[in-house]
């Protein structure tokens, strides 16, 4: 096929473009506190701080295809939401061109390539990270780019472009591979569409195919060992991104597996998600019988692509002796997937029309109707929520309430926080920033000369948990008073949930002579908890479900909850708490308090709605757990 053949429109590629960030922001969720907060806060210690802003020791900065967009970002437009959600935005937009591109040729039509797109932008796998800047959708989009120059590379009939697309791919599969090690996948790809190739076409060689691809192959060693160079020079370490990378290892999730069970780890993620997700499971699997059978090269490589990259994330392994799997059980691992799924859907769904050449007339014929009904359709299908700003609006609120000058005294998370949702006035504020506020004496005597604490309850605990799941911390160190006496100091403001969990945590200087609360057994408030101390000792776990009636004293109050205790498993309970008026469900909160094997002090700031009458309580004790003692639950609530 020339060139001039390919239904392939430049004004298509940027609707699709314009398209990506308004279905984005139809989807839109608050930002979360995962590694997409992460990549944020490491554009932004580098936009501030340079390189020192760098942390040689986190693997997750080895990422810069993804805080370094980020940054630029940053620079342009300064830190604000815009430089959070335009990265997955844009890298939606050019998954979307790649898949376009590909079915646009694959099927021989302009039609099939928007219907290919459409399928991408609401395929499931996409669901967890459309509004993230996440590696993930980055590493799918890249991947696609090097299929489609390899296919340019092919069909090219001079050396001189087939060079140009070779040394393209070459630079995607090393930025790929700097973008998440997972990246390196993109070379298996590369080589079974390879192959596919040689059985499929005259146009190419095997000599030749093994040429461009050792070009391929020594473009991304060269970019690697330009990387490599800037590492020595900042680390002593050439090989860092690799020792890095290998830091990761023995993560949660990746526990030792049967070997036999590996190529089906991931078909409950592919089949799951309601109505929608066994809906494109079947269009893709018509697809995939249909390009093997009778697709040519480009249907046959899309096949090869798929297959292979699935193979790639659920048997690759990180240990042989026993064997653990490279990547552990979760569905957003999967999301370069949707690329070469959203194709074969598209041509699964183009062969079922071929048995009804009326109706696929008809739709041809109405061609924007049926597209526009297409969306509408899997807009309602998804289990996507639709656009939710969640803390957004109240923290950015309270941002903005204070008067310039205001000091703050936090994290350098909340700091961060405070610029991505109100820049221009967290930049009036003055901050007096820590790394690490939980214990003595780094939180507490500083911390009295600010206007202002504020705190984000995960972050503050991480280095904690981490350490007590990993053995090192078997008791626990004096907390600050910041957090076991905040009463005498400190007035709590706001609780702000983020994600469904009390996690911003915003207190205020205590007026002089205002008469400070004291810590009060919870059981004044809510007499059906069981009386203190409370112990367990089992196997298997076990859950709790009971509701309870909020007290009116309780209403539209946010107050402080102490647990004191200790567990032989740091999550040793899961509590969901759903607030009720009567029987009509308000809003969901998650706990999940951490304990030591000694005894010990967690606390959480719970915000209870003022229309709230009831409250059911749901705890899942883990399986993990074998003993749960509970010495105290205290309450701290202002008068």
């Amino acid at each position: 096929m020339n060139t001039s053949d390919r239904p392939i429109r430049l004004i298509d590629c940027l609707l699709l473009m314009v398209c990506a960030f308004v279905v984005g922001l139809w989807f839109l969720k608050s930002p979360g506190l995962g590694d997409d907060f992460t990549y944020w806060r490491t554009a932004l210690a580098i936009r501030e701080h340079g390189v020192e802003g760098w942390d040689p020791n986190s693997f997750h900065n080895l990422r810069w295809p993804m805080w370094g967009f980020i940054l630029v970002l940053q620079n342009l437009f300064g830190p604000g939401l815009f430089s959070f959600y335009a990265v997955p935005f844009t890298y939606l937009g050019l998954g979307a061109i790649v898949v376009y591109a590909v079915s646009g040729r694959l099927l021989n039509s302009r039609a099939g390539g928007w219907a290919a797109a459409i399928a991408f932008f609401f395929h499931p796998l996409l669901d967890s990270v459309i509004f993230r800047p996440m590696p993930d959708l980055a590493e799918g989009t890249l991947i696609g780019l090097g299929v489609l120059c390899w296919l340019a590379l092919v069909e090219a009939d001079h050396w001189r472009k087939r060079l140009f697309f070779a040394l393209a791919a070459g630079v995607i599969a090393g930025v790929a591979f700097s973008n998440r090690f997972t990246g390196i996948f993109i070379f298996g790809v590369l080589g079974a569409v390879a192959l596919v190739t040689l059985f499929n076409t005259s146009r190419l060689k095997w000599k030749e195919a093994v040429l461009w691809l050792g070009v391929i192959g020594l473009t991304a060693l060269t970019l690697f060992c330009i990387e490599g160079l800037i590492y020595q020079r900042i680390t002593g370490d050439f090989l860092h991104n690799i020792h890095a990378n290998m830091g990761a290892k023995g993560r949660k999730g990746t526990e030792s597996v049967n070997v036999f069970l590996l190529p089906f780890r991931f078909v409950d993620s592919l089949s799951g998600r309601g109505f929608i997700g066994p809906f494109y499971l079947i269009l893709t699997l018509i697809g995939a019988g249909l390009m093997s059978w009778k697709g040519g090269l480009r249907g046959r490589v899309v096949v090869a692509w798929g297959l292979t990259l699935y193979l790639a994330y659920s048997c690759a392994l990180q240990e042989f002796f026993p064997p653990r799997p490279l990547l552990r059980n979760a569905d957003r691992f999967l999301t370069s997937l949707a690329l070469p799924f959203s194709i074969l859907a598209a041509a699964g769904a183009a062969g079922l029309l071929a048995f009804f050449p009326r109706t696929k007339a008809a739709l041809g014929r109405r061609a924007l109707a049926t597209a526009a009904v297409a969306v509408v359709l899997l807009g309602l299908a998804t289990r996507r929520p639709y656009f939710s700003p969640g803390h957004i609006p109240a923290f950015r609120a309270y941002v903005e309430s204070l008067p310039d000058g205001t000091t703050v005294y936090t994290q350098e998370a909340m700091r961060s926080a405070a610029l991505m949702v109100a820049p221009e006035k967290a930049k009036r504020l003055n901050w007096i920033v820590r790394k690490h506020l939980l214990h003595r004496p780094e939180g507490s005597e500083e911390a009295k000369e600010a206007d202002e604490f504020w705190f984000c309850r995960k972050l503050t605990w991480l280095r904690d948990r981490q350490g007590i799941e990993r053995d090192l911390i078997q008791e626990q160190s004096e907390l600050s008073t910041n957090f076991t006496e905040p009463q005498d100091v400190w007035r709590l403001m706001e609780v702000i949930n983020v994600g469904g969990v009390p996690e911003f945590v915003l207190y205020r200087k205590r007026p002089a002579g205002e008469k400070v609360p004291e810590l009060q057994e919870a059981s004044r408030y809510f007499p059906a908890l069981p009386p203190m101390p409370f112990h367990w000792e089992g196997k298997g776990g076990f859950d709790v479900e009971k509701t309870v009636e909020i007290p009116e004293a309780l209403r539209g109050k946010a107050f402080a909850l102490q647990l004191e205790g200790k567990s032989n498993f740091v999550q040793a309970f899961r509590g969901r708490v759903i607030f009720m008026k009567d029987d009509k469900r308000i809003e969901e909160i998650s706990l999940r308090p951490y304990f030591h094997p000694t005894d010990g002090i967690d606390f959480y700031h719970i915000a209870i709605p003022r229309e709230a009458t009831r409250a059911k309580v749901i705890l899942n004790v883990e399986k993990r757990t074998r003993s749960l003692t509970l010495n105290h639950i205290r309450l701290l609530l202002e008068e």
